[in-house]
């Protein structure tokens, strides 16, 4: 009973801390990645043991109040009606050299920066979803992003798009041997 007066009300304020600290950003007229990039428990909440990011995170939650109150609008214009995800892709990559360049950028800023890692990573493989090597790359990237301790909800996300990159190598391995003559 002691726990329980203890935990509900601190989970409660913790709830109640990321809402308006959300709301507030967004009554401020900052866009939506500046305010969820300031979202943060209280110090005296911070260090409580029940405040352990395992399902999802601050910033998960702030992410769902934001998008309780201004829906999917991000405040970033060119998102309003983007090119399709592929073509955008097929760009950054050309910019960057290739998918290949992408790729090998992605593996080396991994370990420092896993988010902007698994962007890159991403941008390859939506660019060339067939390059087998692309894909070992995306693969490596995101082992590397699962190999830290995360609130289980991302966890299971980058493990379903793991899967979905082993299934890719598999289907492009089979593809290979199907066209080796013998």
């Amino acid at each position: 009973a002691a726990e329980i007066q203890d935990r509900l009300p601190a989970q409660a304020r913790m709830l109640d801390s990321i809402a308006e600290q959300v709301i507030t950003g967004l009554n401020s007229g900052a866009r939506r990645d500046l305010v969820l990039d300031q979202v943060a428990l209280p110090p005296d909440l911070a260090q409580r043991p029940d405040a352990r990011e395992l399902y999802v995170s601050a910033r998960d939650i702030g992410n769902m109040v934001v998008s309780q109150y201004s829906g999917w609008w991000d405040d970033v214009p060119s998102h309003w009606h983007p090119a399709p995800l592929a073509k955008q892709a097929t760009e950054l990559a050309r910019l960057a050299g290739g998918v290949r360049q992408l790729i090998a950028r992605a593996l080396i800023v991994a370990d420092e920066d896993p988010a902007l890692a698994c962007q890159l990573a991403d941008w390859a493989w939506f660019a060339a979803p067939d390059d087998a090597e692309v894909v070992q790359g995306a693969m490596a990237v995101y082992a590397k992003r699962v190999s830290r301790l995360l609130p289980t909800q991302e966890a299971l996300v980058y493990a379903e798009h793991m899967s979905k990159l082993q299934l890719k190598l598999t289907e492009l391995a089979a593809a290979k041997t199907a066209a080796t003559p013998r």
